[in-house]
């Protein structure tokens, strides 16, 4: 079994970096997987056989690394890179699609005729503004 790294982003200071990289490392191929049972303020993503140009790579972009022996390995489930669908007939989606962005998660605009037309098959989530 290859080697696990643990991305820790349960932390505020690490979270949206962790995010980030879980992200782009799932777009690009690598298989990321999550800990169902990771405990408050323990790392609950990891990747097995993280590269050596990969690890380098995301320290220098601050993501914080830890080794895998460090945490059990129970509950492990692998993810996938995630497409989001933003509705914009109706409240404001700009910052909604900016934080997507902000996390590298691939999104695109909807209406309520795309909808109706079966543009939501291409998404894993839809995310719909609102308040105010």
């Amino acid at each position: 079994m290859a080697h696990l790294t643990w991305i820790d982003s349960s932390r505020d200071e690490t979270w949206l970096a962790g995010l980030r990289a879980a992200v782009l490392l799932l777009r690009s191929g690598q298989p990321v997987l999550m800990r169902t049972t990771a405990a408050a303020g323990e790392p609950y993503l990891a990747v097995r056989g993280l590269p050596d140009t990969a690890e380098a790579w995301l320290r220098h972009r601050g993501v914080a690394l830890a080794d895998g022996s460090a945490f059990p390995e129970d509950g492990l489930r692998e993810l996938r890179a995630p497409a989001a669908a933003v509705f914009g007939g109706a409240g404001s989606p700009y910052n909604h699609a900016s934080a997507l962005a902000a996390l590298g998660v691939p999104w695109f605009y909807v209406t309520g005729p795309d909808i109706a037309a079966g543009a939501l098959r291409h998404a894993d989530v839809l995310v719909v503004p609102g308040g105010g």
